[in-house]
């Protein structure tokens, strides 16, 4: 009697980032003597018994001498589920290249989240077909030793095929667990290029700033040296009078000091902009440099 247990699972995601997640719960049972295999199915919505009926209706009657003859059929069915759950997060992301605007809260909880569970569901098939293969592997050199021991004959060839088959599965789940690498691999790169991206229009938005900040800073180095002055000396220039608005003859005064104070004002300014530039360049340098993407995510 030789008896296994196996277990699938496997997550479908919607384009509408709704998920379910399906299991394929497989327990056999051979029994030497009579050459039956039992199969109980657990916890499958998908599997259900006609398409089971369906998925082993072509084996083969002399495949049925080797107790794992189920999984060379089975498996069948369990690649099709996993292969609608890699490609449905390829869907995703494929939408994701493809939109402008960077959606930061389905590039990094969702789509990610996702990516990261087909991934670990495809690496479990890949090492479950292995435990399988090998488990085949020492029951089929138990039959060799038997045979040569005892003198039984056995159909080598049918065991053969069915090993055969199972490689076939393991090497298209390795395949599949590749491509939902890739998968996830291409999630990280949209999240770098999302983050890049909004670092640029960050920088672009702080560069029209600082230009905004240098009019004002103009703005405000033209007229304030003037209000100043007439602050300072109390220099009232215009009196209102029944026979109406009246300027003083001394405003020229007012221009004599104004105007050579503003001119100097600018001129310190463009000056000091002019010998220390190298100094500003390195502070913006050093900035830049400590907004990095790390910081960012």
């Amino acid at each position: 009697m030789e008896d296994t247990w196996a277990l699938f699972e496997y997550k479908l995601l919607g384009m509408d980032m709704c998920y379910y997640w399906l299991r394929f719960n497989i327990f056999t049972r051979y029994l030497h003597s009579t050459g039956q295999s039992g199969i109980l199915l657990l916890d499958m919505k998908e599997f259900s018994p006609f398409a089971m009926q369906n998925g082993t209706g072509s084996v083969q009657l002399t495949h049925l001498g080797d107790p794992f003859w189920v999984y060379s059929h089975i498996l069948d069915r369990v690649a099709r589920v996993s292969e609608r759950s890699v490609w449905s997060i390829r869907d995703q992301v494929r939408s994701m290249e493809k939109t402008t605007g960077p959606d930061y809260r389905k590039l990094h909880h969702d789509i990610a989240r996702h990516s990261f569970h087909v991934t670990e569901t495809m690496d479990a098939t890949v090492g479950t077909l292995e435990h399988i293969l090998k488990s085949h592997e020492s029951l089929l050199e138990t039959k060799r030793q038997s045979t040569a021991l005892y003198g039984k004959e056995l159909n080598f060839e049918v065991w053969e095929d069915v090993h055969k088959r199972l490689e076939f599965f393991q090497s298209y789940f390795r395949n599949l667990s590749h491509r939902s690498t890739a998968n996830e691999k291409r999630v990280h790169n949209e999240i770098a290029f999302a983050f890049n991206m909004g670092a640029q229009k960050n920088s672009a938005i702080a560069v029209e700033d600082s230009g905004t900040m240098k009019t004002l800073s103009l703005v405000t180095l033209t007229f304030l040296p003037p209000t100043f002055i007439c602050a300072v000396f109390s220099m009232s220039f215009f009196n209102y009078a029944d026979s109406g608005w009246r300027v003083s003859g001394k405003i020229w005064i007012y221009w004599a000091f104004a105007i050579p104070t503003t001119l100097l004002s600018v001129l310190i300014w463009y000056g000091w902009t002019k010998m220390f530039p190298l100094d500003r360049k390195a502070r913006g340098k050093a900035r830049r440099s400590s907004y990095t993407l790390s910081n960012m995510i």
